[in-house]
């Protein structure tokens, strides 16, 4: 699931799945890494302890957005 849906977020550990894997990388634009990674975290901490969740995450660093 990308993680840059937080409507999907919200309801993705109700779908009956057996876990849940959160794409920070290739699904989410470049221009969104940096929000996306801030959002996911937040939504991370309202999981009940021990949610099948699992987030991907690409080696390497972070592309930073454009400069003004």
């Amino acid at each position: 699931m990308p993680g840059n849906r937080p409507s999907m977020l919200a309801s993705a550990l109700t779908r009956g799945a057996d876990a849940l894997i959160v794409d920070l990388e290739d699904a989410v634009p470049p221009a969104e890494k940096l929000s996306t990674r801030a959002a996911v975290a937040d939504w991370l901490a309202t999981l009940p302890a021990g949610a099948p969740v699992w987030i991907r995450v690409n080696a390497g660093p972070c592309a930073a957005p454009p400069g003004p």
